[in-house]
C-alpha cells in the first residue's frame, strides 16, 4: 500500500435540458388525524383531504439507467424514441432486474424521493448489492454505535459513529455520481449524441467530485474499522489501515495477522493477494487526494456514449473512463458493495448489538 495512504445532488443540469425525469410520479394523498382511534374499533373509510405529496421511487442503475416505479409496474428508460426519449413500461420487478443484468449492467441502489419538486427533497437512499440484497451496514453500525455508548464501551462507541456516518456518506456520494450519469445520458439521448462519441462538458465537473469524495468516504470508512478493532487488541496508535500494515513487528503478532477482521482486511490490501480489492481502493484514493486529480488526465475526464442491446431492447449507456481503462461508476459500486460487505461482517464481531432499538411504548 502506498505511504500517502495514512489517512483516514441532484441530476446533471445541462444548458436547455429539461430536468432528467421522464419519470411518472405518484400522488399520494395526505391524510389528515381528526381524533384518536380507540385501539380494536371498527374504522369507517373517509374522504381523505388536504392536498398531495409527491413521490418517486427509483432504482439507479449503472450507464445512467434508471427504472422508475409507476403504476402498472417500472419503467426501465431513457430510450430514444420518435419525438425525444421514452422508457420501457411497464416491467415487473423480476424482469427489470433480468433486463438490466442482460444488458452487462447492475443495479445499485433504490432512491425513495419525497416532495421532489420541493427545494429541499427528502431522499432515502438503500444500497442494493448485485444479488438484489439490500445492504444495510450503515444502519447496523449505527445501532452499535448507541449499544455501545449504553453500555460504556465510549471509544468503540466514538469509532463505530464514525463508521456508520462514513459507509453512509459513501452511498450517498455514490448516488451522486450516478445521478450525474443519469444526466449526462438523459442529455446525449435527447441530442442524438453518436455511439462512440467521446465528449466533457461543464457539468461533468461536478461527476468528477462526486467521485473524488467517495473514494475519500470509502477509505474513512475502512481507517475507522482498521482502528476500531486495532484498539480491542491493545494497538491504541493505530489509526489507520496504512499504519498497521506498516507496524513494526505485524508478522510475530498472530493476533493480528489471523484476526477475522483485520486479517481480512490486511490480505485485502497486500497488491500481491488474489483480491486485492483494498489495495485497489487506497491507490484510486491516493491517485485523486495526492497524485492527480480525475479530471488531470485526458482519459479521465472523458465521457463516451456506449450502445447494449438484448433481444429486443436497445439502449445507450454513459461511461466515465479513468485510468484503468474501466467505467468509474461500475468500479466504485463495486467497491462500495465490498466494503458493505466488510462491515456487515464486522459488525458481527463487534461485541455489541447491531439490531435497531426497539422503542416500546407502554399501553
Amino acid at each position: 500500500m502506498h505511504h500517502a495512504d495514512r489517512g483516514a445532488g441532484g441530476c446533471c443540469r445541462n444548458v436547455g435540458c429539461e430536468p432528467p425525469r421522464m419519470l411518472l410520479t405518484t400522488d399520494i394523498p395526505k391524510l389528515e388525524v381528526d381524533h384518536m382511534i380507540p385501539k380494536g374499533a371498527a374504522v369507517e373509510a373517509k374522504e381523505l383531504r388536504h392536498g398531495l405529496v409527491s413521490q418517486i421511487s427509483q432504482l439507479h442503475i449503472t450507464g445512467g439507467l434508471r427504472a422508475t416505479m409507476g403504476p402498472e409496474g417500472w419503467m426501465l428508460g431513457p430510450l430514444m424514441v420518435e419525438g425525444g426519449t421514452g422508457s420501457l413500461q411497464p416491467l415487473p420487478l423480476h424482469l427489470v432486474r433480468n433486463v438490466v443484468d442482460r444488458l452487462g449492467q447492475r443495479i445499485i441502489g433504490g432512491d425513495n424521493i419525497v416532495l421532489p419538486d420541493d427545494p429541499l427533497p427528502a431522499r432515502m437512499w438503500t444500497p442494493i448489492g448485485k444479488t438484489g440484497v439490500v445492504l444495510a451496514a450503515p444502519l447496523m453500525w449505527g445501532s452499535i454505535a448507541s449499544a455501545a455508548r449504553k453500555a460504556g464501551d465510549n471509544h468503540f462507541a466514538r469509532l463505530a459513529r464514525h463508521i456508520a456516518f462514513t459507509a453512509q456518506a459513501a452511498g450517498i456520494r455514490l448516488r451522486d455520481a450516478s445521478d450525474q450519469y443519469h444526466g449526462q445520458l438523459y442529455q446525449a439521448t435527447k441530442e442524438s449524441t453518436p455511439v462512440g462519441h467521446r465528449y466533457s462538458n461543464l457539468q461533468a465537473f461536478d461527476l468528477h467530485l462526486a467521485f473524488h469524495s467517495l473514494a475519500a468516504e470509502m477509505g474513512s470508512a475502512r481507517d475507522y474499522l482498521a482502528a476500531a478493532f486495532s484498539e480491542r487488541l491493545g494497538l491504541s496508535k493505530i489509526d489507520s489501515l496504512s499504519k498497521l500494515a506498516y507496524m513494526k513487528g505485524l508478522k510475530e503478532r498472530p493476533d493480528v495477522m489471523d484476526h477475522p477482521i483485520l486479517g481480512v482486511m490486511l490480505r485485502a490490501s497486500n497488491q500481491s493477494d488474489l483480491d486485492p480489492w483494498l489495495f485497489h481502493l487506497a491507490e484510486y484514493r491516493n491517485k485523486f487526494l495526492h497524485r492527480e486529480p480525475l479530471i488531470g488526465s485526458a482519459d479521465g475526464a472523458m465521457l463516451e456514449l456506449k450502445h447494449c442491446e438484448t433481444d429486443s431492447i436497445k439502449v445507450n449507456v454513459v461511461q466515465l473512463n479513468i485510468y484503468d481503462g474501466g467505467d468509474a461508476l461500475s468500479i466504485f459500486a463495486e467497491i462500495y458493495e465490498r466494503l458493505l460487505i466488510l462491515l456487515a461482517l464486522a459488525a458481527s464481531h463487534a461485541g455489541h448489538s447491531a439490531e435497531p432499538e426497539q422503542v416500546t411504548i407502554a399501553s
